[in-house]
């Protein structure tokens, strides 16, 4: 069973990683499944497995990573091994309409060997903010590592990763010869993306989101959302939108900010729509980890349009405890419920797992995978939703 069970993760397991990748910023590679072109890798942490062991020469380290002065003693209490994953795909689009990335870097650095950061940026209007900001965030990180908190940190990095590329794109258009104010005002002259990042130093875990990617913990086999969808469906944002005098309209299907009609209402990148409310400042909130909690999930909409919470958990005790198989099954099982976006998916084991751990345990035949539609326990509804991400603009539906 061990041997046919290597042989399994030999064929359909990711590639190997160095402590810093950054995906989505070529074409995906074709895969069996047509016509959703794929791509897929994972990242370990220290480990016996030598097939899984990270190379320290794979990372440019920049010299002056610290102990930030946020990060506690307390942080360190946290010993456990963190095996990361990821997977994506372009779906039903093609693969000239991928306009996810995603970006791992576990450890973050040699000197800091307790933190990783993980980040999925789902773009729109095109794929250059999410690429630029898969390239950049560790470097933009970095240069507010010295913050006096983590959100401070973050925010920062998204505050900059946000006006460095609607830089770029300002001279971009420049160099092509576009006055900025005749741009703006065409809908998706300047692209942008959510973004959502995890960086987990030592036994603390801090989520920043701006947009509506999401993070799932699964705790004690519950699931646990740790972000907010930042849409203008929410209450909040939308007050917060009236506030700063953009436009809201409703249509079907929900609200939709300013002329281009995005319903997205924070974003990095989307110069024109700054006018109207959109911000790039993310929501940052902090947990602390313990023995209970077992895996964390990030997600573009792709997969959360048409897989619940519970699910997405139950879909993973489900399967052998391999980071980025993990990832996959996520990913094609929203492709197999009709899901339409790009769909990135990273998945990262809180605990040292063996890919050698029984799918099946005590208890796992009550966990919510039953009800997957083509779940390996049988086949439930698939969940209603909408065939566009939500980040769409209203020109695009």
């Amino acid at each position: 069973v061990a041997s046919q069970l290597d042989g399994l993760l030999q064929s359909l397991g990711p590639e190997s990683l160095g402590q810093e990748q950054a995906q989505g910023q070529s074409a995906p590679q074709e895969d069996n499944m047509k016509p959703a072109a794929i791509s897929q890798s994972s990242a370990t942490g220290p480990s016996q497995d030598a097939s899984h062991q990270l190379s320290p020469a794979s990372i440019a380290v920049e010299a002056g990573w610290q102990t930030p002065p946020w990060m506690q003693e307390a942080s360190f209490v946290s010993s456990q091994q963190i095996t990361v994953g990821n997977f994506e795909t372009s779906g039903q689009r093609g693969d000239d309409r991928m306009e996810d990335a995603s970006a791992i870097s576990s450890p973050l650095d040699e000197a800091l060997p307790h933190c990783h950061l993980l980040a999925v940026f789902d773009g729109h209007a095109g794929a250059a903010a999410a690429r630029h900001a898969a390239a950049h965030i560790r470097s933009q990180l970095y240069s507010h590592w010295g913050c006096a908190t983590a959100e401070a940190a973050l925010t920062g990095t998204f505050e900059i990763l946000d006006r460095d590329f609607r830089a770029h794109h300002h001279r971009k258009l420049a160099a092509e010869g576009a006055r900025p104010s005749v741009a703006a005002a065409k809908s998706r002259t300047c692209p942008g993306a959510c973004a959502l990042a995890a960086l987990i130093c030592g036994s603390t875990l801090h989520i920043a989101n701006a947009g509506d990617c999401r993070a799932v913990l699964c705790s004690q086999g519950e699931a646990v959302q740790l972000s907010t969808d930042h849409t203008a469906d929410v209450i909040a944002e939308r007050d917060r939108i009236k506030a700063s005098g953009g436009l809201l309209y409703q249509v079907a299907g929900g609200w939709r900010i300013g002329r281009a009609g995005i319903q997205v209402s924070r974003s990095l990148g989307d110069a024109e729509l700054k006018a109207d409310g959109l911000i790039s400042a993310p929501e940052v909130t902090q947990r602390l980890l313990t023995e209970a909690d077992e895996f964390l999930i990030l997600a573009s909409d792709g997969l959360w349009e048409r897989m619940s919470n519970e699910q997405a958990c139950g879909l993973v005790h489900d399967t052998v405890k391999e980071a980025g198989m993990a990832a996959k099954r996520l990913a094609t099982e929203a492709l197999a419920r009709g899901s339409g976006d790009n769909i990135t998916v990273v998945v990262a084991f809180l605990q040292p797992v063996s890919t050698l751990e029984q799918i099946y345990r005590k208890g796992r035949a009550s966990r919510p995978a039953a009800a997957t539609f083509h779940g390996t326990r049988g086949k439930g509804p698939p969940m209603p939703g909408p065939m566009y991400s939500a980040d769409e603009m209203q020109e695009t539906l």
